[in-house]
C-alpha cells in the first residue's frame, strides 16, 4: 500500500541529505581558497616581520642554527641567511631547506611533499618563511568535518519533524474518511469545505457533486419504484379478477367474453410494464449511449410505418404533410422511442376519420419536428402536469400508462430538445413541437 506520508519522506530526506552534502563540499572548496589566501599573507607578514626585527649581523660572525620548536615545524619553517648565504637561524630539524632566489610566494616540493615559501631581503638578511600545504589541508578538512557533524544531526531530527509535519498535514483526510465511513445510503448531504485545506477542496468539491448526483438518482428511484408499484397494483388485480371471470364463465358465450376483456387487461399491463421499463433506462444516472448523426426524416417515415397499421384500422390519415432534409445527432432508438409515443398518442386520442400530420424544417440554427392531430385536445392549464409519470386527465378513457409524454419528455431533455403543446389541426386537438440544437454532439447529463 501507497503511504503519502512514507513517500513525502523518502522524497525529502535524500533531498536534505545531497543538499547538505553540496553545501558541504563547496563550503569546502571556500575555506580552502580563504585559508590559503590568509596563510599567504601570514607567511608574508610573518617574512616581514622577522627581516625587520633581526639584528643586523658582522660580515666576519658566524651563527650556529637554533634548534627548532617541534610544535612550530609542523606548521611553519623558518630559515634566516646573512648576506653571504650562511644560515643563521632554521626553525626546522634536519637538513635545512635551501635557499630559492625568487621572492615572493613560491610553491615548491620538497621531501616529498609540496610546500608554499614566502622568500625576502635585504641587504644584510634574507628571510625565508615556508609552510606544508597538508597543514592547511588538515585546517580544511577540520572545517569541512565542523559542517558536516551539525547536518549528521539535523537529518534525524528533520525526518522527525517532518514525519510529524506530514501526519498534522494530513489529519484533514483522516477527518474526512471517518466523516464518511460513519453515514450510510441515506446520508448524502455535502461534506463541509470551507475548513479543509486548498488542496482538498477540490477532491471534496468533486465528492459533493457526486453524493447530490447519487442523492438526485437514488430519490428518482424510490419515486419510481413507488409510483410503479402503486400503478402495477391496478392492472395485475384486474387481469387477476378477469381470470376468474374465465373459470366461471357457465357457457362459450360468457368464456369468450370473459377472454376477450382478459386479453385486453393482460395487453394493457404489457403496455404498462413496457413503458415502465422505458422510463427506467432513461433515469438520469442509467448509460447513456454516445449520439450519432441522424437523418430525422427517414427516422420519421419508419416510425410512420409502422403505426400504419393502427392508423389504418381508426381509418386516419397519419403521414409527413411537409419535411426538409434535417440530420442531428441523436440516439436512433431513443429518438424512435419518442416519435412512437407521440404518434401512439396522437392515433388514440383522434377520432375515426381524423388526421395526423408530421411535419420537419429548419430555422435559427434548429431542426423543428411537428406532430399534430385533430383529436381531442389538451386544455391549456393542464399542458404542462400531462408531462408527469402516471398523470391522466379526468374523464380520459383512452387506453394508456400516462407514462407516454413522460418519457417524452425525458429523451427530449437527453437530447437538449425543448418541447411545446399547444393547438392542432384547425385550433383543435394537439401539436407536439420539439426543437433540436443542430449543434449538440454529446448526451445531456441530468442531475
Amino acid at each position: 500500500m501507497i503511504s503519502i506520508r512514507r513517500r513525502l519522506l523518502l522524497w525529502s530526506l535524500p533531498a536534505l541529505l545531497v543538499t547538505g552534502l553540496l553545501a558541504s563540499i563547496a563550503t569546502y572548496f571556500e575555506a580552502r581558497d580563504e585559508i590559503d589566501e590568509l596563510s599567504d599573507q601570514h607567511l608574508r607578514q610573518m617574512a616581514l616581520t622577522l627581516l625587520r626585527q633581526t639584528p643586523q649581523p658582522n660580515d666576519t660572525l658566524q651563527t650556529t642554527p637554533t634548534p627548532p620548536d617541534p610544535e612550530e615545524e609542523s606548521h611553519l619553517a623558518t630559515q634566516i641567511w646573512d648576506k653571504n648565504g650562511n644560515l643563521i637561524y632554521s626553525g626546522m630539524s634536519g637538513s635545512p631547506m635551501p635557499l630559492y632566489l625568487a621572492q615572493g610566494l613560491t610553491t615548491i616540493n620538497w621531501r616529498d611533499q609540496p610546500w608554499r615559501i614566502y622568500a625576502t631581503r635585504n641587504d644584510k638578511l634574507t628571510v625565508q618563511v615556508a609552510q606544508p600545504m597538508h597543514a592547511r589541508q588538515e585546517i580544511t578538512a577540520e572545517i569541512a568535518l565542523q559542517m558536516l557533524t551539525p547536518i549528521a544531526v539535523l537529518i534525524p531530527v528533520l525526518a522527525v519533524v517532518i514525519w510529524i509535519a506530514i501526519g498534522q498535514g494530513l489529519l484533514p483526510l483522516r477527518r474526512l474518511t471517518r466523516e464518511l465511513g460513519r453515514r450510510n445510503a441515506h446520508s448524502l448531504q455535502p461534506l463541509p469545505v470551507d475548513s479543509l485545506p486548498l488542496e482538498i477542496q477540490p477532491l471534496v468539491t468533486a465528492l459533493n457533486d457526486l453524493l447530490r448526483r447519487l442523492d438526485g438518482a437514488l430519490t428518482h428511484q424510490r419515486q419510481f419504484i413507488a409510483d410503479a408499484a402503486h400503478e402495477l397494483r391496478t392492472p395485475l388485480t384486474a387481469v387477476s379478477l378477469q381470470a376468474q371471470i374465465v373459470e366461471r364463465a357457465q357457457n362459450s358465450a360468457e368464456s369468450v367474453a370473459a377472454m376477450h376483456t382478459l386479453k385486453l387487461g393482460i395487453a394493457r399491463a404489457i403496455h404498462l410494464v413496457q413503458q415502465l421499463l422505458t422510463m427506467a433506462r432513461l433515469e438520469p444516472e442509467a448509460a447513456q449511449r454516445p449520439f450519432i448523426e441522424l437523418d430525422l426524416e427517414t427516422l420519421a417515415k419508419q416510425v410512420l410505418t409502422d403505426y400504419a397499421p393502427l392508423a389504418i384500422v381508426k381509418n386516419i390519415d397519419c403521414g409527413v404533410a411537409h419535411s426538409k432534409a434535417a440530420n442531428i445527432m441523436g440516439d436512433a432508438d431513443n429518438l424512435r422511442i419518442l416519435l412512437g409515443n407521440l404518434i401512439d398518442n396522437a392515433i388514440h386520442y383522434t377520432p375515426a376519420g381524423g388526421r395526423i400530420d408530421v411535419s420537419i424544417h429548419t430555422a435559427h440554427q434548429q431542426v423543428f419536428l411537428e406532430i399534430q392531430d385533430n383529436g381531442c385536445g389538451i386544455p391549456a392549464e393542464e399542458r404542462t402536469r400531462v408531462f408527469d409519470r402516471f398523470y391522466r386527465r379526468m374523464g380520459n378513457n383512452a387506453p394508456g400508462s400516462g407514462l407516454g409524454l413522460a418519457i417524452v419528455k425525458r429523451i427530449a431533455e437527453h437530447h437538449r430538445a425543448e418541447i411545446m403543446l399547444d393547438e392542432g389541426i384547425g385550433h383543435t386537438g394537439l401539436k407536439v413541437t420539439l426543437k433540436f440544437p443542430i449543434s449538440i454532439t454529446q448526451p445531456h447529463r441530468d442531475g
